[in-house]
């Protein structure tokens, strides 16, 4: 379903009929009457409309404690390189 659509609006079919009064002016009490017209409108059901289904993307994992470990080794060499030289 779409937003702003209400399903129980379509499926129908609805008779309408049309006619009018003209007056001469607004005080006038007699009117000639336009014939009565009347017709039928059939209002089809709304398309099916499924949702595609989401599926999750991949997740990335981080490589671990592995990789922070040597991080972190590398960072301390580093660090004490350049404190004793």
């Amino acid at each position: 379903m779409k937003i702003g659509r209400n399903p129980r609006d379509f499926d129908k079919t609805m008779s309408v009929k049309f006619g009018a009064r003209i007056y001469k002016d607004d005080a006038a009490t007699t009117f000639d009457a336009v014939p009565e017209t009347s017709d039928t409108i059939k209002k089809d059901a709304l398309p099916a409309f499924v949702a595609a289904v989401a599926t999750p993307a991949a997740v990335a994992v981080p490589d671990g404690a592995a990789s922070e470990l040597t991080a972190l080794a590398l960072a301390t060499c580093v660090l004490l390189f350049s404190v004793l030289f």
